[in-house]
């Protein structure tokens, strides 16, 4: 196993660092597409179609971008008319955002006209975590804590054993009337961001990409066989030529194979490169793979199918470039079902049409070489 600061690790490193700011792989659904906040591919969506209420991932697409505080989705499934209490949800938009104390989304849906009384159960939850910010910021949007709520019962009793069971005593002393905790934030408390990944800056990314070209270069075959390893590594066991196809840095791709890399390989938990350039719908990096001889079924035409990858990724231009390649379009996944049933994505009807003529056209020259 490479250590972490081998040049192994510090390829790996700079593959993710050169990753493409938007990834090629669209969303399978409009819910998918919210909780990525990708307003562009949300519209993708709803030109071809699809309804604004649609559940997946069992919530609404405005309850997943609240969920995964995507404030911009939020303004806009609610401008493009999406319900702010959708009937029958296991969460709701108000839940899904008061329960990461996401108070800039909550003050949204409020504005937007949701009735304050939805926005009760946030109080339970910000006694719970100690957020007193919250709680005085719900209080003072009109939540009122001696009122009985459906669900709830009297609030601040359930507020205040809410507070005692994870012992928060600001709070517990506040609800018990022995606090004055001073007036309320005068405007939602912002919520607690996660750090992104960072990518490389346009002026740093030649240097470090000939950086990267230059240590596979020096370990010749050595690292034709090295893996995915380090902080930047992904969670499952991956050749670095194949995390290299999944991010689209064909360079490096490029510099691996020449170093002895495998393009096939048995199945043994590793997904191949073309796998993986398919299922991210790296096209450059997929057509390099194929020129290269890479197969179009995989290894065994059974396990890392790139043709079900390129479908679940839902760009139709890597499904047909496997398909022109010689990809058998009515394979099985290794559980049995036809890769087909994979179909997703703002493009399925241009998948399955895909799909559909080249299983024509291999049946018509199969029929052709028996007539001969």
């Amino acid at each position: 196993m490479p250590k972490a600061n081998s040049p192994a690790a510090r390829v790996t490193e700079i593959v993710e660092l050169l990753r493409p700011e938007r990834p090629r792989k669209l969303p399978g659904s409009l819910t998918a597409a919210a909780m990525d906040g990708d307003l562009e591919r949300m519209q993708l969506f709803l030109d071809r179609g699809a309804d604004i209420e649609q559940r997946s991932f069992h919530a609404s697409p405005l309850a997943a971008a609240c969920t995964c505080g995507q404030l911009e989705a939020v303004r806009w499934l609610i401008a493009h008319g999406a319900q702010l209490d959708p009937p029958g949800a296991q969460i709701s938009p108000i839940q899904a955002a008061l329960g990461l104390m996401n108070c800039e989304i909550a003050a949204v849906l409020l504005d937007a006209g949701l009735p304050v009384e939805n926005a009760s159960w946030g109080v339970v939850s910000a006694a719970s975590t100690g957020r007193m910010d919250v709680l005085l910021w719900l209080l003072s949007r009109g939540v009122e804590l001696d009122r009985t709520y459906p669900r709830l019962g009297d609030l601040r009793k359930r507020a205040l054993a809410a507070a005692e069971k994870t012992g928060q005593e600001e709070v517990i002393r506040f609800l018990s009337n022995d606090l004055d905790p001073g007036p309320p934030p005068p405007a939602p408390p912002p919520a607690r961001v996660r750090p992104s990944r960072p990518l490389a800056e346009t002026g740093d990314r030649p240097l470090l990409l000939a950086e990267a070209i230059e240590l596979v270069r020096a370990n010749g075959t050595k690292a034709g066989r090295w893996q995915a390893t380090g902080p930047s590594a992904p969670t499952i066991n991956m050749s670095l030529i194949s995390h290299a196809a999944g991010k689209g840095v064909g360079e490096i791709v490029i510099a691996l194979h020449d170093a002895g890399a495998a393009l096939d390989f048995p199945n043994d938990g590793t997904p191949p490169p073309l796998h993986e350039a398919a299922a991210e719908a790296h096209v450059d990096v997929a057509r390099i793979l194929l020129e290269r001889g890479a197969s179009p079924d995989g290894y065994d035409r059974k396990t890392w199918i790139p043709l079900e990858a390129a479908i679940m990724s839902g760009e139709p231009e890597v499904v047909r470039l496997l398909l022109d390649a010689g990809a058998r379009p009515r394979a099985k996944s290794s559980d049995g079902r036809p890769i087909a049933d994979s179909v997703c994505g703002p493009y399925a009807e241009e998948i399955r049409n895909l799909l559909d003529q080249a299983s024509a056209s291999r049946s018509g020259a199969k029929a052709g070489r028996k007539k001969k």
